[in-house]
């Protein structure tokens, strides 16, 4: 390991839900959150760590991250399409993600001397914005 690795600051945010349902469905008996903190101080300094979970229908989860001092984020459960209630994005995020995304294209750009046309741009941040990533050729 370089001294570099060793010096990096890193935050740890558990979509628990997801932990807790892999762990069922791999038949482990248990999952033990020190084994990961174990694995990830070997990369580094961890500065935050948060759990997102329903910890009313996963309480056996709560006492372990307690001890490792886990903030424990209550997101209540919401069948939405097969989705658990942490997958779901709250419309701020969204909203600073394309708003992040459209000043980092609009600054390339700039930056770039504004080679291509600002329709073109136009239509090439809306189409990504609002279909997503296509695989590219």
């Amino acid at each position: 390991m370089s001294a570099k690795a060793s010096d990096a600051t890193m935050a740890v945010f558990l979509d628990l839900e997801n932990i807790a349902l892999g762990a069922r469905d791999a038949k482990y008996p248990s999952f033990d959150i020190e084994k990961v903190l174990e694995r990830l101080l070997l990369k580094g300094h961890i500065v935050v760590k948060k759990a997102y979970c329903d910890f009313e229908r996963y309480k056996d989860f709560k006492r372990g991250l307690h001890e490792a001092a886990f903030e424990l984020i209550e997101i209540p459960h919401v069948r939405q399409s097969g989705k658990n209630s942490a997958d779901i994005v709250p419309r701020e995020i969204v909203v600073q993600y394309v708003v992040g995304a459209y000043m980092a294209v609009l600054t390339w750009w700039l930056d770039d001397g504004a080679k291509l046309p600002p329709k073109r741009i136009d239509a090439m941040f809306r189409r990504l914005a609002t279909e997503g990533i296509t695989p590219l050729n």
